[in-house]
């Protein structure tokens, strides 16, 4: 990972470490749902199921809205039935 300036801010075995740690803290929490899979259905599907989510509690809207605004995400999420 590089900063503007071109230099290095994280090393590849340090952001391989803190996925890691994110994996291992992701599967130790309950399995409310996977909302990163409300994305692989078609658009008004998916724009339904995430209108829904973000009304439902401010603190969802937020997340939404963070989501929204990054450069990029990545999904952790493991899609099986539930």
């Amino acid at each position: 990972m590089l900063g503007s300036d071109g230099k290095i801010l994280a090393s590849a075995s340090a952001l391989e470490a803190r996925f890691s740690e994110i994996a291992q803290d992701a599967a130790s929490q309950p399995i409310s749902g996977c909302v990163g899979a409300i994305s692989t259905g078609g658009r008004t599907e998916w724009a339904a199921a995430r209108a829904r989510l973000a009304s439902a509690s401010t603190m969802n809207a937020a997340n939404l809205k963070t989501v929204d605004e990054a450069l990029f995400l990545v999904c952790l999420d493991s899609v099986r039935d539930i």
